[in-house]
């Protein structure tokens, strides 16, 4: 399997004009295309989220996957 696969993380920062509101993310795009966070949460912060970007990834890509997170 040499299909080339093209993972972008894109950073954005928001800042509203009186500099009360700051906000950042970081959302995750495959082939071009911006990636749902696969348990419905806000995609914009996907990037950040390394089981749910694997996630993500591997079911766009058609796999039946399960991320299992463990803590030692």
């Amino acid at each position: 399997m040499n299909e080339k696969v093209e993972i972008e993380l894109r950073e954005w920062h928001y800042r509203c004009g009186d500099g009360c509101c700051d906000d950042y993310g970081t959302e995750l795009y495959l082939n071009g295309e911006k990636l749902e966070h696969p348990e419905g949460s806000t995609p914009n912060f996907l990037g950040e989220d390394v089981p749910n970007a694997l996630k993500a990834v591997l079911l766009k890509l058609g796999f039946d996957v399960s991320v299992e997170y463990t803590y030692d």
